[in-house]
């Protein structure tokens, strides 16, 4: 979704919502608000389109919209009324061979209609890639948060290894190598895939909803060839019953998520996190501030008070802890030439494990924290 907000006040705007096939070689190429308009421009590179979204305000002068029409060889394709009997909702364009038809449809989102474009564009070519167009090796390449993992097999298995034998070997990199290949091979045998960046994901709407919607287009095509008015209302009545459906299931499906997602916090922060970051849309402005000399909306009078803000705050440094000599000061401190013993028991790595958080960074091995906490046991002696 691309979204230009109305500058102050919390509603208005326009958004524009691109499929994600699309979406990937989108760019932004304008988003203007002054308060009263708001633009939204996109290049949709893969179909060769500029989208542009506007929102116009009642009494704007009709003169100067004309004119700006006339200048881009821009005609008027939505000819029938957008709410009630007016026409509120335009679609213009300066490529008519590109419009193959449109509908205008009742909608229980919003009181106004529904302006549904079918448009001819170049036929999409596979964009399917295989496992080996990517490189991952290792833990790396599985998905240690999945809900499918049954960890007491992995665990089972991974205590069944006769780790002494496979350990018997006196050199430590060695012994490292066989023991993560050891490890790989059973994780692979019980862990999941992660998702293949860059391979085109199914459609994630549940089955329920895609019957509704297949009932939904039906009744909208009765509805494009009926004339009689008392089957038009029943046909209207119904297809408005079905998006509220729609609508309900969308809330039941979010609220699951959250649910989920809020589960997740102790287990997998980074879940929670980017399901939060997927919502989280609206753009973060500074001001308007209040100073001495009263309110500040202005940038350059907002910039001159946040300067003020920090320069205040500032402390001189303490001049009897500068350093006089960075050389002496700085010096390095020999290490000792004897060998030290250090002795490390199991017990040590097991509290040093339990230590761990799930989400800690992976090692130089690769191995992720949350299969070290969760295998502890198997995993404590080699």
């Amino acid at each position: 979704m691309y979204r230009t907000d109305m500058k102050n006040r919390s509603h208005g705007g326009v958004a524009s919502y691109v499929r994600n096939d699309l979406a990937i070689e989108a760019e932004l190429l304008l988003s203007y608000s002054n308060g009263v308009v708001e633009i939204n421009m996109l290049h949709l590179k893969e179909v060769k389109l500029i989208l542009v979204n506007i929102y116009r305000p009642p009494g704007s002068k009709t003169e100067k919209f004309k004119a700006a029409l006339d200048s881009y060889f821009l005609e008027q394709i939505v000819l029938r009324p957008t709410k009630g009997q007016n026409k509120l909702d335009f679609v213009f364009t300066n490529s008519q061979e590109l419009i193959h038809s449109y509908e205008i449809n009742q909608t229980a989102l919003s009181d106004h209609k529904l302006n549904t474009l079918q448009i001819f564009t170049k036929a999409r070519g596979s964009t399917h890639c295989t496992v080996g167009t990517i490189q991952q090796e290792g833990l790396q390449a599985l998905h240690f948060h999945h809900e499918s993992i049954k960890w007491d097999n992995l665990n089972a298995e991974l205590k069944d290894i006769d780790w002494p034998k496979v350990m018997e070997c006196g050199e430590i990199d060695h012994m490292l190598e066989k023991f993560l290949k050891s490890l790989i091979r059973k994780c692979w045998e019980h862990i999941p895939n992660r998702k293949i960046p860059g391979t085109r994901k199914r459609s994630h709407i549940p089955q329920d909803r895609k019957n509704i919607m297949r009932k939904r287009a039906s009744l909208r095509n009765k509805l494009a060839v009926t004339c009689d008015k008392n089957g038009q209302c029943t046909l209207a009545a119904r297809i408005e019953g079905i998006e509220k459906k729609i609508i309900q299931s969308h809330k039941a499906e979010r609220q699951k998520e959250e649910e989920k997602a809020i589960n997740m916090i102790k287990e997998n922060p980074r879940y929670f996190f980017q399901y939060a970051k997927r919502y989280l849309r609206t753009r973060e402005q500074i001001g308007p501030l209040l100073t001495e000399e009263g309110i500040q909306k202005e940038p350059q009078q907002i910039c001159e008070a946040l300067s003020a803000q920090y320069q205040k705050v500032f402390n001189s440094p303490d001049k009897r802890k500068m350093v006089i000599n960075p050389q002496a000061f700085f010096q390095e401190i020999p290490e000792h030439d004897e060998p030290m013993d250090i002795t490390v028991t199991v017990e040590d790595i097991t509290k040093a494990l339990k230590e761990l958080r799930v989400n800690s960074a992976l090692g130089p091995d690769g191995v992720p924290a949350v299969l070290l906490k969760t295998a502890l046991k198997p995993l404590q002696h080699p």
